[in-house]
């Protein structure tokens, strides 16, 4: 899991043939992959996945009678579903509970959380709450 950029840029657009293909690319992953909007795409580093119902261009143009302006490219940031460096709440009350997520959406199976000290004194974490939703 990583904080990242993609970008989708259009190779070739053919409203006759219903064609669009596109090669995506990461900020931090590289170029990784080409795929046509009517097949699934899974890209080379499996961290993105863009299912056919996801792309509208070809309908889109079509019912508005217009062109692919030239260099259109598609981009979308990843974010954090974790913290990657925890950082303890100023509080007025220490004895009140003062929950941080430090991740969620992991699959429902067995992980490992590795704190490491950023410094001298003590680690301010009183608990953990481990969440597991049921089994579908």
């Amino acid at each position: 899991m990583q904080i990242e950029e993609w970008t989708a840029k259009i190779l070739e657009c053919d409203l006759e043939q219903d064609i669009l293909r596109y090669e995506v690319t990461g900020s931090k992953t590289g170029p990784d992959g080409t795929g046509e909007h009517n097949e699934r795409f899974v890209s080379n580093s499996r961290r993105v996945v863009i299912e056919p119902k996801m792309w509208m261009v070809n309908w889109s143009l079509r019912y508005r009678e217009a062109d692919l302006p030239d260099d259109y490219q598609v981009t979308w940031r990843t974010l954090p579903l974790f913290v990657d460096t925890y950082e303890a709440p100023v509080t007025d009350d220490p004895a009140g509970e003062y929950a941080t997520r430090l991740v969620q959406g992991l699959a429902n199976s067995e992980h490992t959380l590795k704190l490491i000290p950023s410094g001298d004194g003590p680690v301010p974490v009183a608990a953990f709450r481990v969440y597991c939703p049921p089994l579908q």
